[in-house]
């Protein structure tokens, strides 16, 4: 009997998992980064287009606002990263965390990586209409001459843009759900569209590093 073995080589994952009592946390939440929006108006200046983005403290200024977020993130996702990727792991931290309002049609997020092992986000407010996160298939050639051949047909989860599967796909979009947390390899360039109404769009973005441990395998 003739049998066909397919080899996944490479693959990129992606994690994700809504905080326990979001739903308790969520004005609390939104009222600490108003206030740090409103004592730091200014914020910074690095992938938000129009948007407002704060300055890349808030675990340390708000640790204790938000030790539900940091405590899931740190204790519950990482330990499962760490058992899927085979990491040899002695410590790991929040490296920054910051604070993105995209609001109406005219702000959005342009192409672009962060530092650290890990990246992640946490959304807060998405009401319909929020921008969609988009990631970027960066190992796919699009001189390929299989890249237009993929069927449109979508699936659950990940949202695979033309084509439309883990082979073939240039684009993935995540559209954002209230109180869900995604991580993935801070490696991956990735974006935000704009808003498709004139909505408030509310995040937290991380970095995570993650340490060696001392002692050989």
């Amino acid at each position: 009997m003739n049998h066909v073995r397919t080899n996944d080589i490479f693959s990129t994952a992606t994690w994700d998992s809504k905080l326990p009592n979001f739903e308790n946390l969520k004005e609390s939440f939104l009222d600490t980064l108003r206030l740090e929006r409103k004592l730091n108006p200014e914020g910074v200046h690095k992938s938000n287009y129009n948007g407002y983005q704060s300055i890349d403290t808030l675990a340390v200024t708000y640790e204790q606002e938000f030790r539900p977020l940091f405590k899931h993130i740190m204790e519950v996702m990482v330990p499962e990263i760490i058992k899927d990727c085979g990491f040899f792991v002695s410590s790991g931290d929040i490296s920054g965390c910051w604070a993105n309002f995209n609001e109406g049609g005219y702000t959005s997020n342009e192409v672009h990586i962060h530092n650290g092992t890990l990246s992640g986000v946490f959304y807060i407010n998405t009401p319909p209409g929020s921008g969609d996160l988009v990631f970027i298939n960066s190992g796919m050639n699009n001189l390929w001459g299989g890249i237009f051949l993929a069927s449109n047909i979508m699936s659950g989860g990940p949202k695979y843009v033309a084509p439309s599967n883990k082979y073939t796909a240039p684009f993935v979009h995540y559209q954002p759900q209230e109180g869900y947390i995604h991580i993935w390899n801070s490696s991956i360039p990735h974006y935000v569209n704009p808003n498709s109404a004139d909505v408030e769009r509310v995040s937290m973005s991380f970095n995570i590093n993650l340490f060696n441990k001392e002692n050989d395998r």
